[in-house]
């Protein structure tokens, strides 16, 4: 709480804020935590099927963007849930390992997509950071160039 600090204090102070997970917190909370207990409330055993750090790696970059783990928690469960469903209906052979490349046939279409990479590849294109109360937003500030007045 920075509320709390007095005044004179705070000046002289740098702030570093630390709001949420790394990637590969997340996906270390993912391997420990979260899949055992989505295996168990999607009825499977964990010599059923296995899923790799990448595909972790996917659902957390496409289809998580928060700063805890909630989300991935709920999309590890969907993905969990598909995949006892597909066990429960198909001859398929255990354990199942879901993949990178796997993610997006269980999951649907990635929900996020990192385009910071594709605008910043054109000349002219700079990304800048907005900050608010409420969080921020990535912008992205475009230069053209066109003919001045003549003379």
């Amino acid at each position: 709480m920075v509320d709390t600090i007095p005044g004179p204090l705070l000046d002289r102070m740098e702030i570093i804020r630390l709001d949420g997970y790394t990637e590969e917190e997340k996906v270390a909370i993912a391997r420990h935590h979260l899949v055992g207990r989505q295996l168990e409330r999607a009825a499977l055993r964990a010599d059923e099927v296995v899923i790799t750090d990448d595909a972790l790696r996917t659902v957390v970059g496409d289809y998580t963007r928060e700063a805890g783990v909630r989300t991935l928690e709920r999309e590890i469960g969907r993905l969990l849930r598909k995949v006892a469903a597909r066990i429960a209906s198909d001859d398929v052979e255990t354990p199942l390992s879901v993949e990178a490349d796997d993610v997006r046939e269980w999951l649907g279409r990635p929900r996020f997509f990192f385009e910071a990479a594709d605008r910043t590849a054109v000349p002219g294109v700079a990304t800048g950071l907005a900050v608010t109360g409420a969080g921020g937003d990535v912008l992205y500030v475009e230069a053209s160039m066109m003919d001045g007045p003549k003379g």
